[in-house]
Order: C-alpha cells, then sequence, then structure tokens
C-alpha cells in the first residue's frame, strides 16, 4: 500500500473518531458546552475536509475503473470503498446485497446473463432459513406476553421484523444467484458472498462427487481446491489445466480444482459436459 492509500485509509476513521471523542470529553465533564461548541465547528471544518479529500479520491477510482471497462456498479462500489472504513463498507455491501435480494424476489427473476443455462443450489437449507425467520416472528409473540414496557416490545419487535427479512432475503440470495453457464464460462457463486468465473477453456473434466467440507461458504485448501459449500458439502467437482481465481469479501482465493454444490448435479455435469464438447468440436 502506498503512503497515498494509507493516508485516505486514515482518513476515513477521522470522523468517527473525532465524533466520539468530542461525544466522550462532554460527558465526562472535560468540556463544557461553550467549549465543545466551538470543537463543533472546528469539527465541521475539519469534516469537510476529509470529505472533499476523501470524494476526489472515489471520484478518480471511478473514473479509473470506468476506462478499465467495469460497469457503473462495479465502478461506484470501488469507489466507496475509498470513504467507508473496511467493517461499514462490508456492512453496506451485504445490506445493498440483501435489499436485491427483496428487489429480485418482488420482480420475479434470477441475476443471470439472458440466454445462459442456470443451475440453482441450497435447496436443501430451505427449512434452516424459513424456520429461522419463524421463529424471529414468534419472538415478537412471546415478548408480548413477556415484557411489561410498550417501548421494549416495539424495539424487539421492529428487531424481530428485520431479523425475519434478513434471513429470508439471505436465502432468496442464493435462490436468485444460481450458477450459470455461457458459452465462455461457467460462473459459480454463493450469494453475494463469493463468486468465481471458470473459463470453459480451463477445465479439463467434470464429474459428480459428494464431498463434505465445514461450515465455512468457501475455502481454499492446500492442494490448490477452492470449495464453494453453501451447506457444508459440494457434489461436483472441476479439474482445471490453469489457475483460477474467486473473488470474495476477504480477498481472492486461487486454485486449479474446484468443488461445488449444485441442486441437480447430474444436469450441471451433463450441461457442461456438452457445452466443452461443443467447444471443442467448434
Amino acid at each position: 500500500m502506498t503512503s497515498g492509500k494509507r493516508a485516505r485509509a486514515a482518513l476515513r476513521f477521522v470522523t468517527p473518531a473525532v465524533v466520539l471523542a468530542n461525544a466522550l470529553l462532554v460527558v465526562t465533564g472535560v468540556f463544557d458546552i461553550g467549549r465543545a461548541v466551538l470543537v463543533a465547528l472546528g469539527m465541521e471544518v475539519l469534516l469537510a475536509v476529509v470529505t472533499v479529500v476523501l470524494l476526489v479520491a472515489a471520484g478518480t477510482t471511478y473514473r479509473r475503473r470506468r476506462e478499465l471497462g467495469d460497469g457503473r456498479g462495479q465502478a461506484l462500489a470501488a469507489a466507496a470503498q475509498e470513504i467507508l472504513p473496511p467493517p461499514l463498507w462490508s456492512l453496506a455491501r451485504h445490506e445493498l446485497a440483501i435489499l436485491n435480494a427483496l428487489l429480485l424476489v418482488l420482480r420475479r427473476r434470477i441475476d443471470a446473463p439472458d440466454g445462459a443455462a442456470t443451475f440453482g443450489y441450497g435447496k436443501s437449507q430451505a427449512p434452516l432459513f424459513y424456520g429461522l425467520a419463524g421463529i424471529s416472528l414468534l419472538e415478537i409473540v412471546l415478548f408480548e406476553w413477556l415484557i411489561p414496557w410498550p417501548w421494549l416490545k416495539l424495539t424487539i419487535a421492529v428487531l424481530s421484523v428485520y431479523g425475519a427479512v434478513w434471513v429470508f432475503a439471505f436465502y432468496q440470495l442464493m435462490r436468485r444467484k444460481p450458477h450459470y453457464l455461457t458459452d465462455r464460462m461457467l460462473a459459480v457463486r454463493c450469494g453475494a458472498i463469493v463468486r468465481l468465473d471458470v473459463p470453459l477453456d480451463a477445465i479439463d473434466s467434470v464429474r459428480s462427487q459428494m464431498e463434505n467440507w465445514g461450515n465455512r461458504f468457501y475455502e481454499a485448501t492446500d492442494d490448490q481446491v477452492i470449495a464453494i459449500k453453501p451447506a457444508g458439502y459440494t457434489n461436483v467437482r472441476l479439474r482445471l489445466n490453469r489457475t483460477v481465481e474467486a473473488g470474495t469479501g476477504r480477498g481472492p482465493l486461487s486454485g486449479t480444482c474446484v468443488c461445488l454444490a449444485a441442486d441437480d448435479p447430474d444436469l450441471l455435469v451433463s450441461t457442461l459436459r456438452k457445452q466443452l464438447v461443443d467447444q471443442t468440436a467448434g
């Protein structure tokens, strides 16, 4: 990381740090109200300078990414990372993904290119996610009976409804963002958490193979295997002739073998094999 990037990274934390420090000084009695007002005015100037610096950096990033061929969404996401601290950006990214899932549900659409063959995954987890959503709503009734304070009842009700919607949308992210196959690549996904684009000319072989893994949604092993596993297992294995990379919120994963899960692994394997044969014949 260059010194300029380190400076911009530090600036993203200046605003919340200064606001928190000023609030603590007032609460603890170090500052009186008059001095707090003066500090607040100074903060306004500081925040204005910080905002200008970050916006300039974000604008530069946006233009550069657009010039490189990124879409507006990708360029805006890259620009947002110049402004928001990593934890806030990660939270914002997931919340935007949740909103996108709900919009896809309302529009009865899936996120895949026109004409691409799609392959669902995560169907076996429907009882788990819908059960968790139902429990969140059941909490409203339970706490309505147990808690006497109206304000707390309302707070819990709002949080429970939000939790139920979030769990439902998280599951729909997997259902609305399936794996898909085009004439050039196989896109392997796990909701908005991880995506791996595998060029067809990088695939040596594909077969159905059930394998159990840990509870994480994805991982890369020491022997160059990338496993993308919404339910902790995979049932399709791709052997590659070169290294590919999967993008995640925690950095890229690389490997020469890909394991993934599909609701109908035989259909994915047969369709992919046919596509590979057609590509070789062409």
